[in-house]
């Protein structure tokens, strides 16, 4: 009979939405033996689809440009157009006039021609395969799993970030997870002792819905007579969820808004509710780990209308945020970084857009970074070149995303000594750091 109602629960719980805001409570950290005079943060920025970014980041000179304008063909955009960035042959998107202030002003760095890579590989090995590589390179739910868990093979549930907040368990002050999603369920925020959060969720109630059925369903449940082990169990997880809720909406009541006006986006929104979190921070660690996310970056078609206001969301977005975290006097403690499951091919598909790639270019922003530089290796915009493993543009990453992670997780606290729990294969790498923060 017991089990009977653990199943109906778990049924009820999955209609009513709630079940997947319950899945990442497998632990609650431990709590802090410090103060929150350390904090820090990281906000990871996916762009689902795969972000063109041939077009993010474009060679100004001039044979360097003819090349990527005749490859382009009728994706490219216009020279005179593009944005200088200060002392460097390159120029960004003109729909991102806040991300070049940011990296003229020494505070965003790119990073080029970055993505998942098991060990250093050549195009002769990848040519060869003579070595190993992530799994289904070009399959957006593989690589965007191989994005967020860094292991580079597909049906992973714990991520970098998740895993971090394993490695840095000490600096959680309360019963909240470290990690926090604020755009739905994302192996990213997972660890493997520690769990990710989903403010914002269906057991939050937080507009009301269902919250009456969901707490006589939560109270129902914990009164269960407890001689069946899988309901104790379930009881410990409710109970846990429970404090982690009761905990995290307690804080929020205090939390302020923003004096910076946020563009009214989903991504303004949610970089928003980020800082309103930050502002209690006091009440919930000394490290913090964000996901937020965009959708419709996967441009096979009509990329040349779809594109830039795309890119002008993301800049508006990231722009406010630098303003919201420098009016909170977070701006040195706070690192902003873009991913995306993988870029787009050089050449044009036919049909007005691009199709999936491999290595791409991203954005890192905050206080802590050494901006107004490209950090690794801009990608030879040749088909067939050196750095195209097709004939079509879709380059070989120079920069491996276990390097991306491991400079980020070396600011965020994480001790050499344990680069290699959160990203197993950061060892196959001589340079492990990158030194862009």
């Amino acid at each position: 009979m017991a089990y009977m109602m653990r199943r109906e629960f778990v049924k009820y719980m999955v209609g009513a939405g709630v079940l997947a805001g319950m899945r990442p409570f497998r632990a609650i950290p431990a709590l802090a033996q410090e103060s929150n005079t350390d904090y820090k943060a990281l906000v990871c920025v996916f762009l689902y689809g795969g972000n063109d970014s041939n077009n993010l980041v474009v060679p100004l000179d001039g044979s360097r440009y003819s090349l990527y304008a005749a490859n382009r063909q009728g994706l490219s955009v216009s020279q005179a157009a593009l944005l200088p960035l200060t002392g460097l042959p390159y120029g960004l998107n003109p729909n991102m006039p806040g991300a070049q202030s940011l990296f003229n002003q020494g505070v965003m760095a790119i990073v080029a021609n970055m993505g998942p890579l098991i060990q250093p590989t050549t195009k002769a090995q990848y040519l060869a395969q003579a070595v190993p590589l992530p799994d289904n390179l070009e399959s957006h739910p593989d690589q965007r799993n191989c994005m967020t868990t860094a292991l580079q093979t597909s049906g992973y549930t714990s991520g970098w970030g998740g895993r971090i907040a394993d490695a840095m368990a000490l600096h959680s002050a309360s019963s909240v997870p470290m990690t926090m999603s604020l755009y739905g369920a994302t192996p990213f925020i997972n660890g493997i002792g520690a769990s990710g959060y989903y403010p914002g969720g269906g057991w939050n109630c937080y507009e009301g819905h269902q919250c009456d059925r969901i707490y006589e369903a939560e109270q129902s449940f914990l009164t269960l007579e407890t001689g069946a082990t899988l309901v104790q169990k379930d009881q410990q997880i409710l109970a846990g969820i429970g404090t982690t809720n009761g905990t995290f909406l307690k804080a929020m009541t205090q939390a302020v808004t923003p004096s910076v006006s946020f563009p009214l986006t989903s991504l303004g929104e949610q970089l928003q509710e980020v800082a309103k979190i930050m502002s209690v921070r006091s009440q919930l660690g000394t490290r913090q780990i964000f996901f937020v996310a965009m959708q419709g970056f996967d441009t096979h078609n009509n990329q040349v209308s779809v594109h830039g206001p795309l890119l002008q969301q993301l800049d508006a977005a990231i722009t406010a945020f630098s303003r919201a975290l420098q009016s909170m006097n977070l701006f040195e403690q706070v690192t902003l970084f873009t991913l995306s499951e993988f870029t787009r091919t050089l050449m044009s598909n036919g049909s007005g857009g691009s199709d999936h790639a491999w290595g791409g270019h991203h954005l890192v922003m905050g206080g802590a970074v050494k901006g107004g530089q490209i950090y690794g290796s801009f990608p030879i915009l040749e088909f067939g070149g050196p750095d195209d493993i097709s004939t079509n543009g879709s380059w070989l990453p120079s920069t491996s995303l276990n390097q991306y992670a491991a400079t980020l997780a070396s600011w965020f606290g994480v001790p050499v000594s344990a680069l290699a729990q959160v990203l197993p294969n950061i060892q196959n790498f001589p340079t492990p750091t990158l030194g862009f923060v």
